[in-house]
């Protein structure tokens, strides 16, 4: 059975990411899992809260005792797992709470004893929001599994039609086949988009390669000239029903463009649709 991991800080963004996931597990067949990671604040005098894996740490103070801690990351849970197993009874869901001190590092070691083909989160404030969903770039480039990000504002129910991100770089053998192990399990065609400054001749080499790599996919393939990579692509995404984005970070820093502080305002308010991303190795 397909496992779909979703790490949970709470908010009203992981929850949407949850109820999205148990969409996907409705149509799969799979199961949840539910991770929440708590972490311990220390006092620093005047220097505020800041997490227990701070680089200054002079002799630090408990905040919070750890059994509260543990009791309300518990209380949470029971909260945030109950609801959703009352809106999908038909849903395994299980539950873990761990105590960590660095997210990526704490979701890579549960990941790997599970391995999931998924790993779905919630994506929502991008400037300095306090919680962890804010960081998702971070955990895009940090996370050993393919990554789900599902916009706050999302509330689509299927994926039917999904638009790979390319390049013309080699492709990555093993991103070729959990992208097409994933694709296939969730029954959605795929659109080969590459986006470039000019009518590039390599293309059509790129367009054959792309077409045998994902032939069990019967991909078709678009060639967008702009020479703003983001904009290119948020303008066809716009013109198409896609209701998924594949990123290969590998290829590209697309998803710094995409995510990054300084361009949320004018490249992310196009993008509605979740973001997949695919390592390139684990």
């Amino acid at each position: 059975m397909a496992i779909l991991l979703v790490p949970t800080d709470y908010s009203a963004a992981s929850a949407n990411a949850a109820r999205y996931a148990a969409q996907l597990a409705q149509k799969m067949g799979a199961e949840i899992h539910l991770l929440h990671i708590y972490q311990l604040p220390v006092g620093y005098g005047g220097l505020g809260m800041q997490p227990l894996d701070a680089t200054f740490a002079p002799l630090p103070i408990m905040a919070i005792p750890m059994e509260d801690l543990k009791a309300g990351a518990e209380s949470g849970m029971t909260r945030f797992a109950d609801a959703l197993a009352a809106e999908f009874p038909g849903i395994g869901f299980k539950r873990e709470i761990r105590l960590g001190s660095n997210i990526t590092t704490d979701i890579n070691e549960y990941a790997d004893s599970i391995e999931p083909l998924l790993v779905v989160i919630g994506s929502h404030d991008l400037h300095g929001m306090e919680n962890w969903g804010s960081h998702v770039v971070s955990l895009v480039k940090g996370v050993n599994h393919p990554v789900l990000a599902v916009p706050q504002d999302h509330t689509s129910t299927g994926v039917s039609h999904a638009v790979l991100a390319a390049d013309l770089q080699p492709l990555d053998p093993q991103q070729v086949s959990v992208m097409t192990n994933i694709l296939q399990q969730l029954g959605t065609s795929l659109q080969v988009v590459h986006v470039s400054g000019n009518e590039n001749p390599d293309t059509v080499n790129a367009q054959q390669d792309i077409q045998t790599a994902f032939a069990s996919l019967h991909p078709t393939y678009v060639t967008i000239v702009n020479d703003d990579v983001t904009e290119g692509l948020q303008e066809h995404l716009q013109t198409v029903a896609a209701d998924l984005l594949i990123i290969l970070p590998h290829h590209h820093n697309l998803w710094e463009r995409l995510f990054s502080k300084e361009h949320t305002s004018d490249i992310l308010s196009g993008i509605h649709i979740p973001v997949l991303s695919l390592p390139e190795h684990k």
